[in-house]
């Protein structure tokens, strides 16, 4: 990736891509012991950032931003838009991943809207009355960034006791666009079809019934 071609939002997806495959590795002991004990350490200061502001535990902005292009780190005051989707989407990772020693939260190519089809027939009108579909309703007409965050973790506490998975790299691209006026549309598009536009389609219900 070329200093002309570089994409913020494609530089998110992939650092927290590479930082939540670390974490996993570490935290299921494919390393060191000393690596499984820094991963848990990190995980759990991931899951308490959810309640903070960025850059309140050094602990948990080392696990967030190790590593990262310098051109995603803000400048002002407060966080940058690429800082809210890491910082916002490792947490969520924390939170998923807690307790789930033979499971991994992180699972490259499911987006939200199909992990929230194992939960969930969106296509169903009785399903669209349940607590499930209601938080992912709010979740997409969500306002503020806190109001997303809000509505996000509880749909990740649901995702983790049912022992779903899905993509952290995609989530986090998902939030830099969320986290602007001007693409945040967008964001919602595409959770809105991953849920609900693909679950209409047999061809695709079969599918996500088969990897059950």
């Amino acid at each position: 990736m070329t200093e002309n071609t570089f994409s913020p939002r494609h530089g998110v997806s992939e650092h927290v891509q590479r930082r939540a495959t670390e974490l996993m590795r570490g935290y299921h002991g494919t390393g060191s012991a000393s690596n499984e004990s820094a991963a848990r350490a990190e995980l759990a200061a991931l899951r308490a950032s959810l309640t903070g502001p960025v850059g309140r535990d050094p602990l948990a902005y080392r696990a967030m931003f190790d590593g990262i292009d310098e051109r995603l780190i803000g400048h002002g005051h407060e966080p940058s838009r690429a800082e809210f989707a890491i910082a916002t989407s490792l947490g969520l990772f924390g939170l998923h991943q807690q307790g789930g020693r033979e499971f991994s939260a992180h699972q490259p190519g499911i987006p939200l809207g199909a992990a929230l089809r194992r939960l969930a027939r969106p296509d169903d009108a009785a399903d669209r009355e349940k607590p499930t579909m209601r938080r992912f309703s709010a979740l997409v007409t969500s306002t503020t960034n806190e109001e997303l965050v809000r509505h996000i973790t509880g749909l990740i506490r649901q995702f983790r006791s049912a022992e779903i998975g899905l993509d952290y790299g995609r989530l986090a691209a998902d939030l830099y666009d969320f986290a602007s006026p001007a693409t945040r549309d967008r964001a919602r598009l595409r959770w809105s079809r991953d849920a609900i536009a693909r679950a209409s389609r047999p061809a695709d219900i079969a599918t996500e019934t088969s990897h059950a």
